[in-house]
């Protein structure tokens, strides 16, 4: 899966309305060619991957190293059996947060705890 479809998944398992935007070259949310237009990037920005994961229920889960080495796993309740892995540094952590909340957004599924509503999304 390319890293648009995995956006705009998350995006949509979190209730975000996302365009890609020729401002930014990337993602972004509010009116596009407004004021209000930011970039969106959770695989980019260490913000949005953390909304999104809180926003979603995603957990991150460190292993014993001597059993999984050097990585990190992002769960969800929403998607019990899907598990990504990646390795243990701020880009890894961003991806596998993307792709728990790209899979709740594949299989339908939306469970949003009101933090896009403190966060303003």
């Amino acid at each position: 899966m390319s890293d648009g479809e995995l956006l705009l998944l998350a995006a949509a398992a979190a209730g975000i309305k996302v365009q890609y935007s020729d401002n930014f070259g990337d993602y972004s949310i509010g009116e596009p060619y407004s004021k209000g237009e930011q970039r969106w990037n959770p695989l980019t920005s260490d913000k949005d991957a953390f909304r999104l994961m809180a926003s979603l229920r995603i957990y991150l889960v460190y292993p014993d190293f001597e059993a999984c080495g050097d990585t990190v796993l992002a769960k969800s309740p929403e998607v019990s059996k899907f598990v990504a892995e990646a390795p243990i540094n701020r880009e890894g952590c961003r991806r596998v947060i993307v792709e728990v909340a790209a899979e709740i957004g594949r299989r339908g599924l939306s469970f949003q705890t009101g933090i896009d509503e403190m966060s303003g999304w």
